[in-house]
C-alpha cells in the first residue's frame, strides 16, 4: 500500500512560519504572552476558543474593580443622598465611555442599560412604532413559499401567500430581515406581525444580486464598478475595500468607499416606518456584512438591496436600520460615526466576559421620539406621575429614563469602566485586537482547509462566504464539520467530547442562528421540521439525523488568544480524525493480509476456515482495524499538548513497555477465544454504584427493586452550591469505595489514608420522622430531592476531595421517571412511569466482554502504532465503563441489535446505546486521565460513539425479592425477531 496523500498540517505548527505570514498584526507587538502570563494564567491546561459565546475577563479587570468596591460607596441612583448621586454620575459617564468607545456623538446617540443584547432586542419590538395594514390578516401562519431566486422554500412569516404579494398589497410597516440573524433578532417578527406589520425574510444572497451601487470615485479600479455596470455585484464586492492609485504613483491605497449620503428628516410619528435588521458579523460564519448598507437603506429603503424581480417592497415611509453588534464588537472596532446605524444592541459580557447579564441599546437621535411603551409595563423610576387606581400614567422625559424599568445594575455598570480599561490598556484598541484575532483566524482556517487523508480526501468541511484574506469581510471566528475518510460528517457531538478530553473548549450546533446553519449546511425548512418530529431540538447532541447534520462546529478567538490555542486545535483535529496510510508493523501487515475479519475472505477470496482452518483464531486475531475502510488508522506524532493531566503522547515504547503491550494484546486475544468457545450469553459480572460517580461495588447477586439494582446510585456527592460532582469534574471520586451491607442497610466508605465512614440508609417512614435537611440538585437535567448525610460524612469527603461537598440520599418518598424519550425507545406507554434511581437516563447499563475486547484489539494496536504507554488490560477496560451488567457472547457489537433481553425470570427492554463521554478514559484505580478509549472508539464511527446499551425494567417483573446470579444465561430477542 503506497503512503497516500500526507497531511501538511506540521507547517501550521510552525510558529516562525506563522509569524512571518501574519504581517505583524499577532501578539501586540510581542506581549501577548506576558499578557496571558500575567492575566491568564487560570488557563493553564484549557484552550478556550469560544469567544464568539463569551470572552475571558482579565485578573487586572476584577482586581480594579473590587477596589473600586472597597473604596467607595455605591447606593441607589434613584436616591438624592450623596452617594446615590455619586453613582449615578458614574452610571452617566460610563455612557459616555461607550459612546466614546463606539466613535458615536452623545448628541446623536443614547444608552439604554438592558440585561443583555436579546433584551435590547425584546425592547425594540415592544416600542417600535408598527403600523397596521389596510388588509390585516385575522390570523398568522408559518407559511413556506418559493421565490424567484430559486432558492428552496424560504419561511416567511405572513398571514398567507408569499411575501412579495403580501407586502406589495398591505400599507403598512415593514420588518425585513437577513436570514443569517440571530435568531434574537427574528423573535421581533412575532411582535411586529400581531401588530400588523409585514415579515420578509431575505437571504443574504438575494441582498448580493440586489441593485445597490457603491462607486468609490473615478481612480477605484475594484471589481463593484465593474459589476455594477452590468447590473450585478460581485462576491469580492461584499463589504470590499478598494485599491485607488495615489496621484504620485506611490503604493496603491486601502480605502473604504464612503457610504452614500442619508437623508436626515426630522421624525414624525405620522409617518409609516420600517425596519431592516442585519448583523455587523455572522456569529455562525464571522462574515461581516457591508455597513454601507445602513445609508443605503436609510436613504432608498430595503429595495436598495434588493432585487425588484424577486420581491416587492413599499416605497413610502421611512426605513430604520437596526444593526445587531454584539457579534463584531467583540473584536473589531465599529464606528458609528460614519455608519449611523438606527438602532445597535450589545452584550458587554462578549467584550469583556464580566459582567453577565449586562447589555445595552444604542438608539440613534431620530429614533428616540419614536420608540414608545405602547401600553407596556412600567416600572420604578420610568413614571413622572402615575395613579393606582384610575389608568393614568405619564412617562418621565428622559428617553432613558422612560425605558430603563427599575433600579439598573449599577454595580454592573461601574464594573463597565474597568473592562474598558482593561481593554484598551492592555491591547492598545479594538483596531489591534481585530488583526490579531484574525491572524489566529486565517491560520487556523487555512491548516483546516490543508487536512486530508491518505486517500487524498478533505478531512474538513469548512462553512462561509469569505477567503480569510480580509479582516474587514471577515471575523475571528470559523465553522466547519469534520470528515471521515469515505466523506461522510462525523458528529459534532463527537468531536466536542474528544475536544473535552484534550482541554479545548469550542461550540457545537446551530449557535441560535437556524437561518445560516440552513444556509451552509443545506437544509430545508422541511428538513427543520422533519428533524424536530425525529426529536432534535435547538442545543440538544443529535448531530446526524439520515447521515446528515444538523449543525456544525465553531471556533472563535479573542484578544487574549495564542498561537498555541490555533496550533492545539490543529494538532487535535489531525491527531483524532486525519486517517493517514501508515507502515504497518510486520505482525499487523501478515494478519491484515491473511484474512479481513469483518468481510469474511482474505484477498483470495477464500474463507477465513481456508485460509488458516481454525475459525475462532482469526474471529479473535488482531488485525489493522482499518482494512474495514481500506485506509490504515490515524497516526499520532509529537506530544499532545493537552495539560499535565492527561498522557503523553510522544513516549517512545521501551522494552519493557514492549513486552507490555505484546503481554496485554496476548491476554486480550486470549479472553476473546475462551469467550468464543461457547455460543450462550452468559452474565459474568453484576456492578452496583451505591454513590454516584464513586467506585463500583461488585457482587455475585443481588436483589432487584422497582429502581433497579438494589442501593444503585442512591446516593451522590453535591458541592456546598448543591451541583451534583461528577468524575468528569472531579476523578478523584472513583477512589473512594462504597460497599452496602444487605444485612443492616448501611453504606460504608473507605479511601487511602481515611477512616472508614459508615452511613445509613433512610427509607420514606424514617424520612418523614426525622427532622431531616432536605437538598435539591439536578441530574442529567432533572430536578432531584435528597436527604442531607450530616456533617460527619460532609468532612469525610471535604478532606479527602480537598474541596467542600456534602454526601446526599435520593429521598425515598421521591418519584424520579425516565424521560419520554427513553420509554418511546423501550416500546412506549406500556412502560410510561418506569422509576429511576440518580442514575443518567436508565435503570441499568449492561456491556458484552466481546465488544470491549474487540475494542481492546483497537486500542493495543493504536498504541503500538504510536509507541504510546503501556496498554489497558481487560478487566481494567471493562471497569471504565462502569456497567451494571457484564455479560459475555460469541461476537462483539451483537448487543445493539438487541430488543429485550432475559436474564433468569427478569425481563428488561433496551432503551438505546449509551453515549460515551470522556468519564470512560478515567483510569479507575488511579484517577488519572488518558484519551483511551473514546479515542479509539471515535475513529471507528460507531454511531454517537455509543458502547453498550441501556436497560429498563418490564413490568412482567416478578414481584420484589427478585434477585440476579452471575452466571444466569441471558436470552437476548433482536429487534427483527418475532416476540
Amino acid at each position: 500500500m503506497d503512503s497516500g496523500v500526507q497531511s501538511p498540517a506540521g507547517e501550521f505548527l510552525d510558529l516562525p512560519n506563522f509569524l512571518d505570514s501574519a504581517k505583524g498584526w499577532y501578539g501586540y507587538d510581542g506581549q501577548i504572552e506576558a499578557i496571558v502570563e500575567k492575566e491568564f494564567k487560570r488557563l493553564q491546561g484549557t484552550t478556550y476558543l469560544d469567544h464568539a459565546g463569551a470572552t475571558l475577563y482579565a485578573e487586572s479587570q476584577l482586581q480594579g474593580f473590587m477596589r473600586d468596591l472597597s473604596s467607595n460607596v455605591f447606593g441607589n441612583p434613584h436616591s438624592h443622598n450623596n452617594v446615590s448621586k455619586f453613582t449615578h454620575d458614574i452610571i452617566e459617564n460610563v455612557r459616555y465611555r461607550i459612546l466614546q468607545h463606539f466613535k458615536a456623538s452623545p448628541d446623536e446617540y443614547a444608552v439604554l442599560f438592558t440585561s443583555g443584547c436579546t433584551a435590547a432586542l425584546k425592547l425594540v419590538a415592544e416600542s417600535f412604532p408598527w403600523s397596521s395594514g389596510k388588509q390585516k390578516k385575522p390570523s398568522a401562519k408559518l407559511t413556506e413559499h418559493v421565490q424567484p431566486s430559486n432558492r428552496e422554500d424560504v419561511c416567511s412569516f405572513n398571514g398567507g401567500g408569499d411575501a412579495a404579494s403580501e407586502l406589495d398589497r398591505q400599507s403598512g410597516s415593514v420588518f425585513c430581515y437577513l436570514t443569517d440573524n440571530h435568531t434574537s433578532v427574528i423573535g421581533i417578527r412575532v411582535l411586529a406581525h400581531n401588530a400588523g406589520a409585514g415579515c420578509l425574510a431575505v437571504t443574504p444572497e438575494e441582498v448580493e444580486s440586489g441593485p445597490a451601487q457603491t462607486f468609490c470615485g473615478p481612480k477605484c479600479k475594484c471589481d463593484i464598478n465593474r459589476n455594477t455596470a452590468a447590473g450585478k455585484v460581485s462576491e469580492s464586492s461584499v463589504g470590499h475595500q478598494c485599491v485607488q492609485t495615489q496621484q504620485d504613483g506611490g503604493e496603491p491605497q486601502i480605502h473604504e468607499p464612503p457610504p452614500p449620503k442619508r437623508l436626515e428628516r426630522p421624525a414624525d410619528v405620522k409617518e409609516l416606518h420600517h425596519l431592516f435588521a442585519f448583523p455587523a458579523q455572522s456569529n455562525f460564519t464571522g462574515r461581516k456584512y457591508p455597513l454601507r448598507w445602513v445609508a443605503a437603506v436609510q436613504e432608498r429603503g430595503a429595495a436598495a438591496l434588493l432585487p425588484t424581480q424577486a420581491v416587492v417592497v413599499p416605497e413610502s415611509g421611512r426605513w430604520h436600520v437596526l444593526l445587531d453588534a454584539a457579534s463584531l464588537a467583540s473584536t473589531a472596532p465599529l464606528d458609528l460615526s460614519v455608519h449611523a446605524a438606527d438602532l445597535v444592541p450589545i452584550s458587554f459580557y462578549k467584550l469583556f466576559g464580566f459582567p453577565t447579564g449586562l447589555g445595552a441599546l444604542l438608539v440613534r437621535a431620530p429614533c428616540q421620539a419614536l420608540l414608545l411603551k405602547h401600553g407596556a409595563y412600567f416600572g420604578g423610576g420610568t413614571a413622572a406621575a402615575y395613579l393606582p387606581a384610575e389608568d393614568f400614567y405619564v412617562p418621565r422625559d428622559s428617553f432613558c429614563d422612560r425605558f430603563e424599568d427599575g433600579t439598573v445594575s449599577f454595580l454592573d455598570i461601574v464594573a463597565l469602566r474597568h473592562g474598558f480599561d482593561t481593554l484598551e490598556g492592555l491591547t492598545g484598541g479594538m483596531e489591534r485586537v481585530m488583526r490579531h484575532a484574525f491572524s489566529l483566524a486565517r491560520h487556523t482556517h487555512h491548516a483546516l482547509a490543508s487536512l486530508h487523508h491518505g486517500n487524498g480526501r478533505p478531512a474538513v468541511r469548512l462553512y462561509g462566504a469569505t477567503d480569510y484574506e480580509d479582516p474587514s469581510t471577515q471575523g475571528a471566528i470559523i465553522a466547519f464539520n469534520v470528515l471521515g475518510p469515505d466523506s461522510d460528517i462525523v458528529g459534532y457531538s463527537q468531536v466536542d467530547q474528544l475536544a473535552n478530553l484534550h482541554g479545548i473548549c469550542l461550540r457545537t450546533g446551530c449557535f441560535c442562528n437556524t437561518g445560516a446553519c440552513q444556509m451552509q449546511l443545506g437544509i430545508s425548512n422541511g428538513d427543520v421540521k422533519k428533524n424536530l418530529q425525529a426529536g432534535h431540538v435547538c442545543g440538544d447532541n443529535i448531530d446526524l439525523l439520515d447521515g446528515r447534520p444538523t449543525g456544525a462546529v465553531r471556533v472563535s478567538f479573542g484578544y487574549m488568544s495564542t498561537f498555541h490555542d490555533a496550533a492545539r486545535l490543529i494538532r487535535f483535529i489531525t491527531r483524532c480524525f486525519v486517517e493517514e496510510r501508515l507502515p504497518r508493523t510486520a505482525a499487523a501487515a501478515a494478519a491484515a493480509a491473511a484474512v479481513d475479519i469483518r468481510h469474511g475472505h482474505n484477498k483470495e477470496g477464500t474463507s477465513p476456515e481456508k485460509a488458516s482452518g481454525t475459525g475462532s483464531e482469526e474471529l479473535w486475531s488482531c488485525p489493522v482495524r482499518a482494512v474495514d475502510r481500506g485506509l490504515a488508522s490515524p497516526s499520532f506524532g509529537a506530544a499532545c499538548d493537552v495539560g499535565q493531566a492527561m498522557c503523553p503522547l510522544d513516549v517512545k515504547a521501551d522494552g519493557a513497555q514492549q513486552e507490555t503491550l505484546s503481554r496485554s494484546i496476548a491476554d486480550a486475544n486470549a479472553a476473546k477465544s475462551s469467550i468464543a468457545d461457547g455460543r450462550q450469553v452468559v452474565l459474568t459480572n453484576i456492578f452496583l454504584y451505591p454513590v454516584k460517580s464513586c467506585a463500583a461495588f461488585e457482587v455475585e447477586s443481588w436483589p432487584v427493586v422497582e429502581q433497579g439494582l438494589w442501593c444503585d446510585r442512591v446516593w451522590m456527592v453535591v458541592t456546598s452550591g448543591g451541583t451534583c460532582l461528577s468524575q468528569k469534574r472531579e476523578p478523584r471520586l472513583c477512589l473512594i469505595r462504597p460497599a452496602v451491607d444487605r444485612t443492616t442497610g448501611q453504606l460504608s466508605l473507605t479511601a487511602s489514608g481515611m477512616k472508614v465512614l459508615v452511613v445509613p440508609l433512610r427509607g420514606a417512614a424514617e424520612a418523614a420522622s426525622m427532622d431531616v435537611r432536605l437538598c435539591h440538585s439536578k441530574v442529567c437535567g432533572a430536578r432531584v430531592t435528597g436527604l442531607d448525610c450530616e456533617d460527619e460524612a460532609a468532612e469525610w469527603l471535604t478532606e479527602f476531595l480537598g474541596k467542600s461537598c456534602r454526601l446526599i440520599q435520593q429521598d425515598p418518598r421521591s418519584n424520579r421517571t425516565m424521560k419520554a424519550k427513553g420509554q418511546r425507545q423501550a416500546g412506549g406507554g406500556a412502560e410510561a412511569g418506569a422509576r429511576l434511581s440518580l442514575a443518567n437516563e436508565a435503570q441499568y447499563l449492561l456491556v458484552n466482554r466481546a465488544s470491549v475486547a474487540d475494542l481492546l484489539c483497537n486500542v493495543h494496536e493504536r498504541q503500538g502504532e504510536v509507541g504510546g504507554p503501556p496498554a489497558l488490560d481487560m478487566e481494567a477496560l471493562v471497569n471504565r465503563f462502569r456497567a451494571n451488567l457484564v455479560v459475555r457472547s460469541d461476537e462483539p457489537y451483537q448487543e445493539d441489535c438487541w430488543a429485550t433481553v432475559s436474564i433468569g425470570a427478569l425481563i428488561f427492554q433496551v432503551t438505546g446505546g449509551c453515549s460515551r463521554c470522556q468519564m470512560i478514559c478515567i483510569d479507575q484505580q488511579t484517577a488519572e486521565r488518558c484519551h483511551e478509549p473514546l479515542r479509539t472508539l471515535a475513529s471507528q464511527h460507531r454511531k454517537k460513539m455509543e458502547f453498550g446499551i441501556c436497560l429498563m425494567q418490564s413490568r412482567l417483573l416478578p414481584a420484589q425479592g427478585s434477585v440476579l446470579h452471575v452466571g444466569t444465561a441471558v436470552l437476548p430477542r433482536c429487534k427483527d425477531s418475532s416476540p
